[in-house]
Formats: structure tokens, sequence, C-alpha cells
């Protein structure tokens, strides 16, 4: 798992943020696609958190990560 790049879990009912975390131990992922997930309402800044936990990432949810 560790060559994956993309990786798209868009809709996949993932209820806590904690497994979004676990996908930091991937070193070559730059884009990440989690949209429409239950942990998004519940987590206010979800996508800060994830910009960062994943300093790698290039994109989430097509939206570029500036540095």
């Amino acid at each position: 798992m560790e060559n994956i790049v993309h990786f798209d879990i868009r809709e996949n009912k993932i209820d806590k943020f904690d497994e979004i975390v676990k996908l930091q131990t991937l070193p070559n992922l730059k884009r990440l696609l989690y949209k429409g997930n239950p942990f998004e309402s519940k987590i206010p800044n979800y996508l800060l958190d994830t910009i960062n936990l994943m300093v790698r990432l290039e994109k989430i949810n097509n939206i570029f990560v500036t540095k």
C-alpha cells in the first residue's frame, strides 16, 4: 500500500476522523478524496487537520493544497 499516490474514499460512511489519520502512514499519498463521509459534520476543521497531518498532500477533495 505504500505506493498509493491517489486515494478515493468518497461516500464510504467513514464515521471517525481517526480513520483518516491512519492514512498518514502512506508515504507517497499526494491526492485524497474523502468528501461525503459522516465525520465531516463532526469535525469542523477536518480539511485543515488533514493538511497539518499529511504535509505531502497536493490535493484534498480536488482542491490544491498551498503551503
